[in-house]
């Protein structure tokens, strides 16, 4: 896919995501998303700390000193902690058409970010997906490049080898070795390290 198609499917995922939040009841907010220690709500916060530049990038970590899982996690608190409800879905409706990926990244870490994340508060709480078949099959091919190259930081390891992982609903598969068949989104939370394999 070009850049273009690309950010094309990260608009449609943004603005599915945005309408996902605003329809989210209060108590469902507080809710454990599949992120480790997060609540729906740090995911919502997460997620509108895309298209920073490389100012702002250095800030937040000179602000949240570590690892790049310790930025992303004091971050996304800080700012679930500062912003009402409202205010996180206007500025996840806002990133829509804004086609600037965080600095060091690139659109294809922002499509992963989208897709991922909103499956971090559906699956837990049960509603539809909010995800197009596109996307998911983009961050699938996504996901299995950075196994193959080792470039998993901000995911826990997966045990791929010797497996071929198989989407019974998409036209997609990658790896060789005893077949794992699900549904594409689930795929994507098995090689996000969100579901074991």
């Amino acid at each position: 896919m070009t850049d273009t198609e690309l950010w094309r499917l990260v608009d449609d995922q943004r603005a599915r995501t945005a309408e996902m939040f605003a329809s989210l009841a209060r108590h469902q907010w507080a809710a454990p998303s599949l992120c480790d220690g997060w609540t729906v709500r740090e995911v919502g916060a997460h997620l509108t700390l895309q298209s920073m530049g490389l100012g702002r990038t250095l800030r937040v970590a000179l602000r949240h000193p570590g690892t790049i899982n310790r930025v992303i996690d004091a971050s996304s608190r800080s700012a679930a902690a500062r912003l009402t409800t409202d205010e996180i879905v206007e500025r996840l409706r806002r990133l829509v058409g804004v086609h600037r990926p965080n600095a060091f990244t690139s659109v294809d870490e922002a499509l992963v970010d989208a897709v991922v994340h909103t499956l971090d508060v559906t699956e837990p709480l049960g509603i539809d997906a909010a995800t197009s078949d596109a996307a998911v099959h983009a961050v699938l091919d996504r996901l299995a490049g950075y196994h193959r190259t080792g470039r998993t930081a901000v995911f826990r390891p997966v045990a791929t080898d010797d497996r071929r992982f198989v989407a019974s609903d998409l036209s997609w598969s990658w790896g060789s070795g005893s077949t794992v068949e699900a549904p594409g989104t689930t795929l994507l939370l098995v090689l996000s390290g969100r579901r074991p394999s």
